[in-house]
């Protein structure tokens, strides 16, 4: 999933990316930030695509715990997982 595109100014365009753990984490919003922002300058060109100007991602980590205890018998769980996140700041090019 990813955010629209920005315009900069000066030809500099931005985009977020999301991919949850089970897509890639940061790797996914990585690649989905990218593959969109290549669609962006090839529906403005089709002979180009994204040249990243800059780039910043991180993950952003999801707790949740569930517990049920029933005369003596118990049951615990708990999960963590990380949605990546990625900023790309890029321009159109050949």
């Amino acid at each position: 999933m990813t955010s629209d595109v920005m315009d900069l100014g000066n030809g500099v365009y931005s985009i977020n990316g999301r991919a949850a753990a089970v897509r890639g984490g940061v790797t996914g919003a990585i690649h989905v930030a990218y593959k969109d922002a290549t669609k962006y300058c090839q529906s403005k060109n089709p002979a180009t695509h994204a040249i990243i100007l800059n780039s910043f991602s991180h993950d952003v980590y999801n707790a949740s715990s569930a517990s049920s205890w029933n005369q003596g018998t118990g049951y615990s769980h708990s999960n963590v997982s990380a949605t990546g996140n990625a900023d790309l700041v890029f321009k159109c090019g050949i």
